[in-house]
């Protein structure tokens, strides 16, 4: 029996003012937006996002309104999967006000809902929804990339005179108004989650050699040519240091295998590490340190290494373009 599920729905951002034009900076803001918060639901929290994919259309004449297309072609298995977790189940019931089975051969349907939910939020439910489904996982704070996009848009609607309203049908009904767009607004969202413990190979980029606690290191993972800064708390080895004990191998970075700590922080949804130290030194180019030895079985922590193809660059969607030239102006 063939089970392959194909699925179209479109979305309707419709922003309410007398003329029907809009800046790019603004109309990039909503096609970005609107894509983290697609990409942040199928991908993050319903797992399907290689299933899933999201179109825009040029927006109808006379007015403005940005029509987006959610394609989704994947097994019935993909959309039951995500449904039959405890979170999956209360996660569409809470947004949707169906149960799972209703949406099992809808699932564009059910995505569009999600995010129209979504955009229609203000700043204290979408906290109050993440709260709610921490009992589930921690995972759940990814959403706030999604509280992040919200903001966004509205911020953009706050500061353009034109938009007297938003609504998310085709047709003129506008359910949230210019004196609410505040309510849709947020600053950067910042959560510190618990620390933790990893195993890495890392290359000395520049260490401590004097005797100042405050001076850090710069470390740098394997593949990676840029450096973060360390607190090396194993005492043994930088007395060595401060010995003169270690020198520069040649050419190359002296490397070191040892045991890290940091603290782990999620802002607007993307988890970033600081306050990195290093617990224990076990072996430094290629030879244990005072004899000590890794735990049996231990696996190394290792960098994604992203390798940039030109031809893909050249083919760069509408998406990837606006993603691609704001990550250059960082």
């Amino acid at each position: 029996m063939d089970n392959e599920e194909k699925d179209f729905e479109n979305l309707y951002i419709n922003f309410k003012q007398e003329d029907n034009y809009m800046s790019i900076a603004d109309y990039e803001q909503v096609l970005k937006s609107t894509k983290v918060i697609f990409e942040n639901i199928t991908q993050d929290i319903m797992n399907i996002g290689s299933d899933v994919e999201l179109m825009v259309y040029a927006p109808q004449k006379g007015c403005i309104i940005t029509v987006f297309g959610i394609k989704v072609s994947f097994t019935i298995a993909g959309i039951i999967a995500f449904a039959e977790t405890e979170m999956g189940k209360a996660f569409i019931e809470e947004l949707t006000g169906q149960k799972p089975e209703y949406w099992v051969r809808k699932p564009a349907k059910l995505i569009k809902t999600i995010i129209e939910k979504i955009y229609s939020m203000s700043q204290k439910e979408l906290e109050e929804l993440i709260e709610k489904f921490r009992k589930y996982s921690e995972y759940v704070n990814k959403l706030d990339k999604s509280r992040k996009a919200v903001s966004n848009v509205f911020q953009m609607c706050k500061n353009n005179s034109l938009i007297e309203a938003v609504g998310f049908q085709k047709e003129d009904i506008y359910t949230i108004d210019k004196d609410d767009f505040d309510k849709h607004i947020t600053g950067d969202i910042t959560k510190d989650l618990d620390s933790r413990k990893v195993y890495k190979r890392l290359k000395i980029i520049r260490p401590v050699t004097a005797n100042n606690l405050k001076d850090k290191w710069t470390l740098a993972e394997i593949g990676v040519s840029e450096g973060q800064n360390y607190i090396m708390e194993d005492a043994c080895f930088q007395a060595k240091t401060l010995n003169g004990n270690f020198v520069k191998q040649g050419s190359n970075d002296d490397e070191i295998e040892a045991l890290i700590e940091y603290q782990v922080v999620m802002k607007n949804g993307e988890e970033r590490q600081k306050d990195k130290k290093v617990l224990m030194v076990y072996s430094m180019n290629g030879e244990s340190f005072e004899g000590r030895k890794l735990p049996i079985g231990v696996t190394f922590d290792e960098p994604k290494v992203i390798r940039k193809n030109e031809e893909q660059n050249a083919q760069l969607g509408l998406f990837d373009q606006i993603e691609q030239k704001e990550d250059n102006n960082v």
